[in-house]
């Protein structure tokens, strides 16, 4: 079912344990320090915001067996060059938070460790995994092998997929993934290749073979319910693993989408860039004819007349990037799709207001979430 939360608009939060270079975020709009000012675009964009940066340069991620997380005291892998989805779908400006040293997460959060993953040959992805809060204690002082080991504690675990601006050091990401640890989740925060300090070049097949490898690494090591949560981009991802995973009768747990678009196609033409420029003959389908040479779709809409699992919607009404629109599509695509195959599993949306000012990126500020969330989880195990 869907169901639209009312309430008085909260306060934006503008705090940050990293409070001198974190972006802060506005109506969902991240805005750069003055001294961050971006650089000059050198890339087609086809999404608002600073996206993915090297502060590593070029390079490859030295292999050290598939699967491993990587030993304490080696090199970090080096983000190689630019792919298709950096040329088309993405700003190459610079690394954003600037100066967060993402093999340190306990500079902005507490009970987490960082690994890498060797995902394909000569990729290396980097992952935080924060413990559920309630572990605070018992993590002091402890190593990767550790925090693999108390995966297999039963609780759930969160495998958060971003969007496409800067890194898993971002501070709504980060402010999410304390609220969700403090839910008593699990959350493994995926850096896809070439974002933020991992190896390789960004395309939608790599991407979802990131996830779809996080997903499975868990799976072997993990005690409670896997569940994908996919932000903006990342439900993209999200529901392409999520197929996969259907396709190769190993389904995964459950969804949450957060500000998802029915394709990516839908929201190049829904951006302002496009709209300013409609007098341009052609622009439009030149822009689709880009997106489809480079061979990217994120198709949400056709992944969920498929897909069968759990699905939670959570979309704001103010969202300036993905319309709210998109979010109830969606909803209703997965919803018929279900009462055709016979399927069961529930489908719920929930819908904020524009009075809350959440928009795009500030659904976890939230009081109901953990309790939503919660709710979700728990039915998965009845």
């Amino acid at each position: 079912g869907a169901h639209r939360i009312s309430g008085k608009r909260l306060p934006v939060h503008r705090t940050s344990p990293n409070r001198n270079f974190a972006p802060l975020v506005r109506g969902g709009a991240e805005l750069l320090p003055a001294a961050a000012a971006p650089l000059p675009s050198r890339v087609l964009c086809l999404h608002p915001g600073v996206e993915r940066a090297g502060l590593n340069g070029g390079g490859r991620g030295r292999g050290g067996g598939a699967g491993k997380a990587r030993p304490p005291g080696t090199e970090r892998p080096r983000r190689q060059g630019r792919g298709s989805i950096a040329r088309v779908y993405t700003r190459d400006y610079v690394r954003v938070p600037f100066f967060v040293d993402l093999s340190r997460p306990q500079d902005v959060l507490n009970h987490t460790c960082s690994l890498y993953l060797n995902t394909e040959e000569d990729v290396w992805v980097g992952v935080w995994h924060t413990l559920p809060a309630s572990q605070w204690e018992a993590a002091s002082g402890r190593g990767a092998d550790w925090y693999q080991e108390a995966l297999g504690d039963g609780q759930p675990v969160i495998i958060y997929l971003h969007g496409n601006v800067g890194t898993r050091a971002l501070r709504h990401r980060v402010d999410l993934v304390k609220v969700l640890s403090a839910a008593g989740f699990h959350v493994l925060s995926l850096d896809y290749r070439g974002f933020g300090d991992s190896s390789g070049d960004p395309s939608e097949a790599g991407l979802t073979s990131d996830a779809l490898y996080l997903q499975q690494w868990v799976k072997r090591r993990g005690g409670g319910p896997v569940i994908l949560w996919g932000h903006s981009l990342g439900s993209g991802v999200a529901t392409n693993a999520a197929v996969r995973l259907q396709d190769g009768e190993s389904a995964v747990d459950a969804l949450v989408l957060e500000a998802p678009y029915t394709r990516i196609r839908d929201v190049a033409a829904n951006l302002l860039i496009t709209k300013i420029y409609t007098f341009l003959p052609g622009l439009k389908n030149f822009l689709f004819d880009l997106l489809k040479k480079n061979q990217i779709e994120f198709a949400n809409d056709e992944n969920l007349k498929t897909l069968t699992c759990p699905l939670l919607i959570l979309h704001a009404e103010d969202d300036g990037v993905v319309p709210h629109h998109m979010g109830l599509q969606l909803q209703q695509i997965s919803v018929e799709a279900r009462r055709g195959l016979g399927e069961d599993a529930p489908v719920t949306m929930v819908s904020y207001p524009a009075e809350l000012g959440f928009s795009h990126s500030s659904i976890y500020l939230d009081p109901n979430l953990p309790a939503t969330v919660q709710n979700f989880v728990q039915n998965l195990r009845r």
